[in-house]
């Protein structure tokens, strides 16, 4: 399973995109994986990528603004999803799944 975890990033005004090198952020994202994991937990394999998802007010902006935000949060889980296909799925049957940003 190709999971993207929700949104766990509020955000601050110079930056609306999550840094992957904020240990404290990562752990919070974990967290949130984990709770969605023990859904799955029996009957699939769970590949869940970091990813620098937009913050939580990029929500309450205008498009032209969130865009960006959004775009690199994208970007990023489908650079992860190229390399899990790559390197850890084996040609074996998927499930896309994702809550909150990551079923954007």
């Amino acid at each position: 399973m190709f999971f993207v975890a929700p949104t766990v990033y509020l955000g601050i005004a110079e930056s609306h995109s999550m840094d992957l090198g904020d240990q404290q952020k990562k752990t919070q994202f974990l967290g949130a994986t984990n709770m969605e994991k023990g859904l799955y937990a029996d009957d699939a394999n769970l590949f869940a990528p970091y990813y620098r998802q937009a913050a939580l007010n990029a929500y309450t902006m205008d498009g032209s603004q969130s865009d960006q935000y959004f775009d690199l949060a994208y970007a990023d889980v489908s650079k992860a999803f190229d390399q899990y296909i790559k390197d850890y799925n084996q040609g074996r049957p998927f499930v896309l799944a994702g809550f909150s940003q990551g079923t954007d």
